[in-house]
């Protein structure tokens, strides 16, 4: 009679513990979470903040921008970023994307690096990280490094001033990418 009770007591716990992991995990939803709207590029989309701005795609590598009402918090769309015919591979997606925020910003600090969900995405990184920025201060930020099908990388970067973005947020967002195209 023990036996068995441990034997359910046991599977309980690992049904609870399934369950609660699938909770938390960051399932790509694909879509727009309710109090948001979305930031469209040419192959990529992203959810932001139904308050943001959505700014003028300011070039042809950043094609979707929104920034928050203060100017404190923006996500852009960073699309192509390999040169010419070259093709991208999942083992050089955090490499292309940081080098930027490594050579632009004073004090950079990666703080956390993993694979994530996107939604019509080969493969997928994303890399949180802190810095200094001249106007906007101690800030936080994370970039997605996309590996889309045909082998282009693109990605999703969200920065914010240090504390001034809540991680339910910051989550909607990675988790509302989609490759489009």
């Amino acid at each position: 009679m023990r036996r068995i009770e441990l034997c359910q007591a046991f599977l309980a716990g690992t049904l609870l513990a399934a369950a609660c992991s699938s909770c938390s995990s960051a399932d790509p939803t694909g879509g727009t979470p309710p109090g948001f709207a979305r930031a469209k590029g040419t192959n990529v989309s992203v959810a932001r903040p139904a308050n943001w701005t959505a700014g003028s795609a300011p070039s042809k590598t950043m094609t979707a921008t929104a920034s928050s009402p203060d100017q404190g918090a923006e996500v852009d769309v960073l699309e192509n970023l390999l040169a010419g015919a070259s093709k991208g591979s999942k083992d050089i997606l955090v490499d292309t994307v940081e080098a930027g925020p490594q050579m632009n910003t004073t004090g950079y600090h990666r703080t956390h690096t993993g694979p994530v969900d996107v939604k019509g995405a080969k493969a997928a990184t994303r890399v949180d990280y802190t810095f200094t920025d001249v106007k906007k201060g101690p800030c936080q930020a994370v970039d997605v490094a996309i590996l889309a099908p045909d082998a282009q990388i693109h990605a999703v970067r969200v920065i914010w001033r240090r504390g001034g973005l809540d991680k339910r947020t910051v989550d909607h967002i990675v988790g509302s990418i989609e490759v489009n195209g």
